[in-house]
């Protein structure tokens, strides 16, 4: 898109991808790795009183991941999104359109956990 060019809302870019804005969370840098949920954990972390995180880890990370202290929301909907197709940076963009501006960094992080708990996995683009 040239400078002075309209654009009708909700149209994408050529590549089929939304117009990134400037200046807004993560228009600079992309995380480009795809995570997928892994089969050995299905569902939610946390029922009633069981925590998945802790139980897997050992304890829950203190302090608390940036993104579960913004909202458990989007904590909660990250873990929605991972579809095996997406990318973080893809998955950030969904919740910074769906909810509120979110830092790739606190998304990366969150899933960096799961990661780590054994969630999800990563895999190049």
């Amino acid at each position: 898109m040239q400078h002075g060019e309209t654009r009708q809302l909700g149209s994408c870019d050529n590549d089929g991808s939304l117009p990134r804005v400037a200046g807004a969370p993560g228009a600079g840098a992309r995380d480009t790795r795809i995570s997928e949920r892994t089969p050995a954990t299905r569902g939610p972390l946390g029922v009633y009183y069981y925590d998945h995180l802790a139980a897997v880890l050992g304890s829950a990370p203190q302090p608390p991941p940036a993104l579960d202290q913004r909202s458990d929301v989007l904590a909660y909907e990250a873990l929605n999104l991972i579809d095996g197709k997406r990318t973080v940076g893809d998955i950030r963009d969904l919740l910074s359109g769906r909810y509120a501006p979110v830092p790739l960094a606190e998304v990366t992080e969150w899933l960096d956990l799961l990661a780590r708990a054994g969630v999800v996995r990563f895999r190049a683009r």
